[in-house]
Order: structure tokens, then C-alpha cells, then sequence
């Protein structure tokens, strides 16, 4: 005969559901899901979708299609540092030349 593992008070074997609250395992949990429909120009509407978001989508070839969320990290449009490259006294005294013949006082 096969021996069964004991598991301690409130944890569950790896392949059983954990235990609610009250200490009873709530087998007949169904995960919920929602229905979509394709329209002709094969756009979806996903209800909890924020605008902009991106989803990658797989297809597993047996009729089933998995959509995740892409987390798109924001980047900072200049970092700190990346613009040393253009301030060099080179590229000083090149505009000090280019602005030498212009002006800011307005002539009567």
C-alpha cells in the first residue's frame, strides 16, 4: 500500500486548492470568464482594458488564444547626462561665432 504525505494544519498539498478562511477547501471554484466578439475589422473590446495598453497574444493552435499584458517601462526623454555630449566648448565657441552678427534690440 502507498503512503500519503501529511501536510500541517492550513496548508494543502501543491496540487490541492489552499484553504479559504473557515478551514474548508472550496473545490467547485470556477475561474470566471467573459466572452468576447470579434467584429469585421477585427477589432476586440476588452471591458477592464485601459486606453493605450498593450497585449501580446499566443496562439496555441488547439483553438485557444492567450492575451497578456505588455508592462511598458517609461522612460525619461533625457536622462540625466545624456546631453553632455552636445555642451563642449568646441560647440560653445561654434554658436558664440553663428550668434556674433545677431542682435536682440529691436531698431526704430
Amino acid at each position: 500500500m502507498g503512503r500519503c504525505k501529511i501536510f500541517p494544519i492550513g496548508t494543502s498539498a501543491p496540487h490541492f486548492q489552499p484553504l479559504s478562511l473557515d478551514g474548508v477547501r472550496n473545490v467547485w471554484e470556477i475561474p470566471k470568464m467573459k466572452t468576447l466578439t470579434v467584429d469585421d475589422q477585427k477589432r476586440i473590446r476588452i471591458p477592464d482594458a485601459k486606453p493605450r495598453q498593450v497585449f501580446a497574444y499566443e496562439n496555441s493552435g488547439d483553438g485557444r488564444l492567450t492575451l497578456t499584458l505588455v508592462k511598458a517601462e517609461a522612460q525619461e526623454p533625457f536622462p540625466p547626462g545624456s546631453l553632455k555630449k552636445y555642451v563642449t566648448p568646441e560647440r560653445d565657441a561654434e554658436m558664440l561665432d553663428l550668434l556674433k552678427g545677431c542682435s536682440l534690440e529691436v531698431s526704430d
